[in-house]
């Protein structure tokens, strides 16, 4: 039934049931409105709230849950699993190396500890199984782990309401699980274990610009070469002033001598190792460092150079006397080495020769227009390969149905792929870091829409028997496995807050919390442990999910 009987709010009922699209849109559009109100401690709920309305729509009139296609839903998840998929890429397969496997096997224990306090819970009846499986995709912030359970439970009954009960358990348990873990890590920072927790990281990786002066000659020869120092020290040189008036853009082959100055671009500790091999700091101003050359900012458009090495381009840009200095993706400075990628939409900090300006743009392509275009034919293929191989059974031991990974597992599979190969052949998987974002919200906000709808109107039903309670689970379970995590790194000597902020903020999968936690910790400590460890927990969440569904 309806929650009002106003003639107003009939009418607009029935308009709305009448015209689906604009139910989606106005669903949306509220939405984004409440994700932008700033809460206490500084977050938002951001896409979430686009889910609270669709709930609160569904609510009001359990009808709207019919009204929108559930096509829409199918197409917004695929299309949101597939663009996180592709960024996490790169990302995933390289926490599961060396440096990263320590903690990210510690998270895997954390994670598959609360999906066995959520197991116990099926298993003692607190609640029905659909219903645990979205409180634990809820108290662990996971959209693609919620995605995933309602497309599996849909494949395998055709009962349209446990779906329904999957995305409520979700929406009980994803506010207070959030706000719960912020006021933990509040009160870590309030009371801070040890003098060393809020301390930066010992070697800051954030990349800055200085000029050394080289004292210091090897002991066989009176010159050094660039690439010498480079391998010694890992700093990029960028420009070297011979003297006031004989400068040159450096490259490997550049012989450095004594009394030079180099214009160098390294993190802390890179800096601190080329002052021991050279000499010693001699500042210079901006405009000394820029003296004879010209430095711009270009977006990479040119499709030929999408998914190359920066070693390969910057080998390139040598011939035309250019260096490239930074490397843009996004908000996020990235170091410089020739090993990285680049990406479509990548900006470049390139040093130059006056005069190599127009041949290195022509080079780069720096054409948002031409960017625009990029990566349709290999964005919609991609999704059309991931639904073909979510599409097949996979029989696994224990489990009385095949496992498929459907519209949102397939696609993130494909997409993890494709996003660490870049390209193959003359198919450019990557698209910009824009237009994944754009698209991204687009499919998210789709898929929240519908399900919010289609699950309120059993809202009242769990609120007044079984509410609190799930809310309380939610919370001690979250709690639980995040100080599980804390005193795993405490045990194995990690203590500084900052590191255990961003893998709890990466364990959590949410970026809610990394911003709570980078505005209280100094340095890079946060984003870094953070990126670490969330894209392997992202994956596995999403299993766990299907799982429990399916188990």
């Amino acid at each position: 039934m309806a929650a009002t009987s106003t003639p107003a709010m009939d009418t607009l009922q029935t308009f709305l049931f009448a015209h689906p699209l604009a139910l989606l849109t106005l669903v949306i559009a509220l939405g984004y409105a409440l994700g932008e109100i700033r809460l206490p401690g500084n977050f938002r709920f951001g896409m979430a709230a686009i889910l609270f309305v669709g709930l609160a729509f569904g609510f009001w009139n359990p009808a709207f849950g019919h009204a929108i296609p559930e096509l829409i839903q199918t197409l917004g998840l695929a299309i949101f699993v597939y663009c996180v998929g592709l960024e996490a890429g790169p990302g995933f397969f390289r926490s599961l190396g060396k440096s990263g496997l320590r903690v990210n096997l510690m998270v895997v224990l954390c994670i598959s500890s609360g999906a066995g306090l959520i197991w116990l819970c099926m298993r003692s009846q607190l609640a029905s199984k659909e219903l645990l499986t979205g409180l634990l995709c809820g108290l662990m912030n996971n959209t693609p782990a919620l995605a995933a359970a309602t497309d599996s439970i849909r494949r395998i009954s055709s009962d349209p309401e446990l779906p329904n009960q999957i995305v409520v358990g979700y929406g009980i348990a994803y506010p207070f699980s959030l706000i719960a873990l912020l006021i933990f890590y509040h009160l870590l920072c309030r009371r801070a274990f040890g003098p060393s927790a809020i301390a930066p990281p010992s070697s800051s990786h954030t990349d800055v610009a200085d000029t050394l002066k080289v004292e210091q000659l090897p002991a066989d020869k009176d010159h050094w070469l660039a690439e010498e120092i480079t391998q010694k020290t890992g700093l990029l040189l960028s420009r070297v002033f011979h003297t006031d008036t004989n400068a040159e853009v450096v490259h490997p082959t550049t012989r450095i001598h004594q009394g030079a100055r180099l214009v160098v671009i390294g993190n802390a500790e890179q800096l601190a190792d080329g002052a021991r091999l050279l000499g010693r700091f001699s500042g210079g101003t901006f405009e000394t460092r820029q003296k004879g050359f010209t430095v711009h900012r270009y977006v990479l458009s040119n499709p030929k150079l999408a998914g190359r090495s920066l070693g390969e381009i910057a080998d390139h840009l040598e011939k035309m006397d250019g260096v490239l200095t930074r490397v843009r993706r996004g908000d996020v400075e990235l170091s410089v080495n020739r090993n990285i990628r680049l990406l479509p939409g990548d900006r470049v900090r390139i040093v130059a020769k006056q005069g190599q300006e127009g041949d290195i743009k022509k080079y780069i392509g720096d054409s948002l227009h031409a960017l625009g275009s990029q990566g349709s034919l290999t964005f919609v293929l991609g999704i059309f390969l991931g639904l073909v191989f979510g599409a097949i059974p996979l029989a696994l031991p224990g489990l009385s149905n095949p496992l498929k990974l459907g519209a949102a597992g397939g696609p993130l599979v494909i997409a993890l792929l494709f996003g660490y190969l870049g390209r193959t052949g003359p198919l450019i998987w990557n698209i910009p870091f824009s237009n994944n974002l754009a698209l991204r919200h687009l499919g998210i906000a789709l898929f929240f829409a519908v399900v919010g709808c289609r699950a309120g109107g059993g809202l009242s039903a769990v609120f007044n028997l079984q509410g609190m309670m799930l809310v309380a689970t939610a919370v001690s379970i979250v709690l639980l496995f995040h100080f599980m995590l804390w005193l795993l790194l405490r045990l194995s000597g990690e203590r500084n807050l900052g590191a255990f902020l961003g893998f709890s903020a990466g364990m959590q999968t949410q970026p809610a919390a990394l911003t709570f936690a980078s505005h209280r910790i100094p340095g890079d400590a946060v984003p870094i442990s953070y990126a670490t460890v969330f894209p392997l927990a992202l994956v596995l969440k999403i299993i766990i999910a299907q799982l429990l569904v399916l188990g």
